[in-house]
């Protein structure tokens, strides 16, 4: 029989890690190739919903954080000890399955998981930092590899810790609003207070029209609780060229929770308009996972890069050593 250490090593890991991945882009591949190829052959509209990508990507991402995690921890323990740690976030899980502490399958089963990867990430980010490789340029350069690798794996666990929440955990409300009336939306505990509609023609002259759309600015004030956050502006617009209507949307970005609000229907002669609001949760930790990503990535290759060309100056060099001997 093996030992742990022949089957759990970077090589294997690695090897893994590129078999998962490939594994999911051959997924979102087909997804999306999916709709195209249905439409040629039938001529029938194909929509598939993220619920068709989460639920065949969740198992090979929560697979790739696993081993990702133990590539992590390799580099400061023992192929045993590496592999202990994220089968103890495993084990967790499993245990969060039962107890179901937010309530939701994904949730419980995915958050202790990757909060446990998520630390132990930091901590060897950590330990990277304090326990520097000896001052040579070459250990310089090794540590800084190191640290923008960690750095990509830091970025990917946010991003999916981003996905699992804001996708599991978003609220979404419809409701009528009146000019002037605030409205509390106790799915998502916001406020919303339509201050302002005002309406106008815009374009050429359309059909005994005054011009060829009617335009109608909304003008809101946005509380959480008794707290103010913003003031937004969205437009409702009727196209009687092409006998349509479409709207703009708000959008308030913060690190808790993004707030998105677009118009669905308006009565000018009631003053009132039907609001469609959802909020998502934690999406910001996606847009940080992705800077972070880029940041790791662009520090391994301007290590690689920089090593590249001091290799190709080292050998200019030699070259002309030679010929001159």
């Amino acid at each position: 029989m093996k030992k742990v250490d022949d089957i759990v090593n970077r090589k294997n890991v690695m090897l893994a890690t590129v078999f998962t991945l490939t594994l999911l882009s051959l997924l979102l591949v087909v997804g999306m190739l999916t709709p195209l190829f249905f439409k040629m052959i039938t001529g029938i509209e194909m929509i598939l919903e993220a619920s068709y990508f989460n639920e065949r990507t969740a198992i090979p991402m929560l697979f790739l954080v696993f081993v990702l995690n133990i590539c992590a921890l390799l580099y400061l323990t023992d192929a045993r000890k590496a592999s202990l740690v994220p089968l103890v976030g495993i084990f967790i899980s499993v245990i969060s399955f039962f107890v179901s502490p937010f309530n939701s399958f994904i949730l419980d089963v995915s958050i202790p998981f990757l909060l446990i990867s998520l630390v132990s990430v930091i901590a060897l980010l950590g330990y990277l930092m304090v326990n520097r490789l000896p001052s040579t340029s070459n250990g310089s350069q090794l540590n800084l590899r190191k640290i923008g690798a960690h750095i990509v794996h830091l970025g990917i666990i946010l991003i999916l810790i981003g996905v699992v929440i804001s996708s599991t955990a978003k609220v979404e409300d419809s409701a009528e609003f009146s000019l002037n009336i605030e409205k509390y939306l106790d799915s998502q505990d916001y406020t919303i207070k339509v201050t302002q509609m005002n309406s106008y023609y815009e374009g050429m002259p359309y059909e005994g029209y005054p011009g060829s759309s009617y335009i109608t600015d909304i003008q809101f004030d946005l509380y959480s609780g008794d707290r103010y956050i913003d003031t937004g502006e969205m437009k409702y617009i009727t196209d009687f060229k092409w006998e349509q209507s479409y709207t703009t949307t708000y959008i308030n970005r913060g690190f808790r929770n993004e707030i998105f609000i677009a118009p669905r229907a308006i009565d000018l002669t009631k003053e009132e308009i039907s609001l469609y609001v959802r909020t998502v949760p934690y999406i910001s930790l996606v847009w940080i996972g992705t800077f972070l990503l880029v940041l790791g990535s662009s520090v391994v290759l301007l290590i690689e890069s920089k090593k590249g060309f001091k290799g190709n100056i080292k050998g200019r060099i030699d070259d002309e050593e030679e010929s001159s001997n």
